[in-house]
């Protein structure tokens, strides 16, 4: 029986599911960790319990998975991730073992934001960027406010900030000196992009690679809530969006003209951008299926389950889809604390009959020091209604009569 190998899961469980597809597949899986304690309290069940097998490895050392891959080369049908930090090692991986799998090089360029930035600028939108070096940071901001200060390599808006002064810009520097790693152990780069704001609404686009026609295929729009200020954290999700929502043409075609210019292909991906003034604006690409739980909308709403779509992809067997005429719309909300402090316990209210699912976390205390980032939601609801505003009321309810109770 050949194995399926997934090297970590993110918090929204996508490796999860993965494994519970690849052995109704008839698989064997075998889950491969660094350290199986960071999904205490996060996921239910747990990755471990789930698997076949599982071992505690480096799963950010090339040398040792290379070492581990060697003595079980016999067995492997995929090696999978659906954690943003382990894409390009996972890609060297599969190449090593001539298994499908994105282009290392590709994987490269998009989980280092500037570089994708100068790619996509040179075709399309053009967004006024530079970047530094951590340690030689400016006093203030080398482009005119506001603008967005990230790291090049971070993922879940982890080191985000929109800055509109010279304060601003230099609690952001101050907070990426002061995080050298997050809250996945990984140890970012010291470069930093500096980019212009551009304002208008938030998306993301969701796509699979079909292996029967090598051609991306787009299975909706995803429109995205993000926290206000200085902070762009996002805290909702609502799919699908019609593309005549979004003030742009060839929606389309634009995303697939970036997918094209950066290599990208065999996964799912996940485009972030901005629409504004009839032009969209390129935030990020991402080689693997949405987090956020934005798959289980597009489950949901199109019965497309992006994950398995992830798996059928890395064993060469996935077909082009047939979207639905017609489909419910569905809402996905946060829970996210308002201030800092220990938190002990978090109460939700009876929901009404459009939600269809609610998570909250059920291991405390969580001290959370006012740095809001996406490993600090506290749980979510989803709704799923007829309409898309009323998906989005539903959801929106419930989460302001939750109470996050401090001790």
């Amino acid at each position: 029986m050949k194995t399926v190998y997934i090297l970590e899961t993110n918090f929204a469980g996508n490796g999860c599911q993965a494994m519970q597809f690849a052995r109704y597949q008839g698989y064997k899986v075998h889950f491969l960790t660094s350290n199986p304690n960071d999904y205490l309290g996060r996921l239910n069940p747990l990755p471990t319990d789930i698997a076949d097998e599982f071992t505690v490895i480096d799963c950010y050392s090339f040398k040792s998975l290379a070492m581990f891959f060697d003595e079980n080369i016999d067995d492997i049908a995929a090696i999978l991730t659906f954690d943003d930090f382990h894409l390009e090692v996972c890609a060297r991986l599969c190449e090593r073992y001539n298994l499908i799998t994105p282009n290392s090089g590709a994987i490269s360029k998009v989980r280092d934001k500037q570089v994708a930035r100068e790619l996509i600028n040179n075709q399309h939108s053009k967004v006024t960027a530079c970047s530094f070096s951590l340690a030689n940071a400016p006093d203030t901001a080398p482009l005119d406010y506001p603008v967005v200060v990230k790291p090049t390599d971070e993922s879940g808006s982890v080191g985000v900030t929109v800055c509109y002064n010279n304060s601003d810009w230099q609690f952001a520097i101050q907070k990426l000196i002061e995080l050298p790693t997050n809250v996945r152990s990984y140890k970012r780069t010291n470069k930093i992009l500096v980019e212009e704001y551009i304002g208008g609404e938030e998306y993301s686009a969701e796509l699979i690679w079909c292996t029967d026609t090598c051609d991306w295929q787009l299975i909706g729009i995803t429109k995205k809530y993000v926290t206000s200020g200085t902070s762009c954290v996002e805290i909702g999700h609502t799919f699908p969006c019609t593309k005549e929502i979004i003030c742009a043409k060839s929606v389309e075609y634009e995303i697939k003209s970036w997918l094209r210019d950066i290599g990208l292909t065999s996964c799912v991906a996940h485009v972030e951008f901005k629409s504004h003034k009839d032009k969209l604006y390129l935030i990020e690409i991402n080689a693997r299926a949405a987090g956020g739980n934005i798959a289980e909308l597009v489950h949901l709403c199109f019965d497309i389950d992006l994950v398995e779509c992830s798996l059928n992809i890395a064993l060469g067997k996935q077909k082009k889809v047939e979207l639905p005429s017609s489909t419910s719309f569905g809402a996905i909300r946060f829970i996210i604390p308002k201030k800092a402090g220990c938190i002990i316990n978090i109460k939700t209210p009876e929901a009404e009959s459009s939600i269809c699912k609610v998570n909250v976390r059920n291991k405390f205390p969580i001290q959370f020091d006012g740095d809001l980032s996406a490993s600090f939601r506290l749980g979510y609801c989803i709704s799923l209604e007829q309409t898309f505003i009323t998906a989005e009321n539903a959801a929106f309810r419930f989460v302001e009569h939750c109470e996050v109770h401090y001790s």
